[in-house]
């Protein structure tokens, strides 16, 4: 089966194009012929990132990016549709300003699918998925479209995302063969606010290791981009509360982005330069996870919460606040803690209980061990290929 996926760009690190890379190299092989068409930054191409497969093939399709007039109405008309409601039921504006504001790019996506004659095309995250169905009347594959985030982040969040676009995807999800959701709750809020029957699918672990934790670290770990949606301002506050109770137990930080140079700041602020350690980016997640007892994730926002699975695979207990993804993934006082959203206070709270109470880190430990086997790959797997008739 020839199968293709839309993307952005695969050839950067974040758990959207980690995700991707699993599932594409399984599907390789399973035997099937993959394909990656992607559409910005041509020269970030580089595939030991994920170690993506070689057998993959890839296209970048990039269209035109001088039609300069076409550029000022898709601006106007978004700057109209982001600060007001006048715009929320004109479907033909709004698809001309986000789905069709570059013919020429619409026009050599099309020729790529059509040509190489792909069975399916998949289009990863919100905008891909509707771009397909825009041109689905003109595309010759099945089609389908694959969620990466949650409905919230995705249609409610102010300004971010898909805000103000539901019209649009009210109409053009129905032309696709399937959507791919990530969780229940998602399934729910996608098709009664579109009408759609969606799909399930969790996200697999994208490692599986020999490198387990012995629990022996008084350590926390945190993992991911520094970012506003990852909730780091919060986990600052419970780890300033916690730091006043507990002398012996560390925080790590491991990730990158746009929040890393506030939470320095605060760091400093706090005078706890001794207690939190700030760690770059690194692709041996495992042997952080490995060298700590438990795992902070406090987003504010998650489309499924893939690190928390990550953690878990390692037998790392997990500390996160009650997201609807992550309700599904952590068994409350099980293999983790949920918090009510979002209360840093009892954030902290539980870390104080759970840094002094080692018999339930361990029993919390070998639980996640277990959680952790539902996300392998083999097994996600063979959902992909039941639900896209690929077997």
């Amino acid at each position: 089966m020839k199968i293709c996926f839309l993307t952005v760009n695969p050839f950067k690190f974040g758990g959207q194009e980690r995700i991707v890379t699993v599932i594409a190299n399984e599907l390789v092989k399973k035997g099937h012929e993959v394909s990656i068409i992607y559409t910005h930054n041509k020269n970030q191409k580089d595939t030991t990132v994920y170690n993506l497969s070689k057998k993959i093939k890839i296209f970048f399709c990039e269209g035109n990016k001088k039609n300069y007039f076409n550029k000022i109405i898709s601006k106007i008309i978004r700057f109209i549709n982001e600060n007001t409601n006048i715009l929320l039921n004109n479907e033909k504006l709004l698809k001309k300003a986000y789905f069709t504001k570059d013919c020429k790019f619409n026009n050599e996506l099309v020729s790529i699918i059509n040509e190489n004659q792909f069975d399916i095309v998949i289009g990863v995250a919100g905008y891909y998925s509707a771009l397909l169905g825009v041109l689905k009347e003109k595309i010759n594959s099945k089609t389908y479209g694959w969620q990466h985030s949650c409905y919230e982040a995705y249609f409610k969040t102010r300004k971010k995302y898909y805000w103000h676009l539901d019209t649009i995807f009210k109409k053009y999800l129905k032309k696709l063969d399937g959507y791919i959701v990530l969780t229940n709750s998602d399934k729910n809020k996608v098709d009664e606010s579109f009408n759609i029957n969606s799909f399930v699918l969790n996200n697999p672990l994208s490692f599986t290791t020999d490198k387990k934790t012995n629990l022996s670290k008084k350590t926390f770990l945190s993992l991911g981009r520094l970012e506003e949606a990852k909730g780091y301002d919060l986990l600052l506050e419970s780890f300033k509360i916690f730091a006043k109770k507990n002398k012996d137990w560390n925080l790590k930080i491991v990730g990158d982005g746009t929040k890393k140079e506030f939470i320095r700041e605060k760091i400093k602020e706090y005078g706890l330069e001794e207690r939190i350690i700030l760690y770059p980016f690194t692709k041996e997640v495992d042997s952080f996870m490995a060298d700590s007892s438990i795992f902070l994730f406090p987003s504010k926002w998650e489309g499924f919460g893939l690190v928390a699975t990550e953690a878990f695979e390692c037998g790392l207990p997990v500390i996160a606040y009650k997201l609807d993804p992550l309700c599904e993934i952590i068994d409350d006082k099980v293999n983790g803690i949920l918090i009510d959203k979002f209360d840093h206070h009892k954030y902290a709270d539980a870390m104080i209980k759970l840094s002094y109470d080692k018999e339930t880190i361990k029993k919390m430990s070998k639980e996640a061990l277990k959680k952790s086997k539902i996300y392998n790959i083999e097994n996600i797997i063979k959902l992909w290929e039941k639900y896209l008739e690929i077997k």
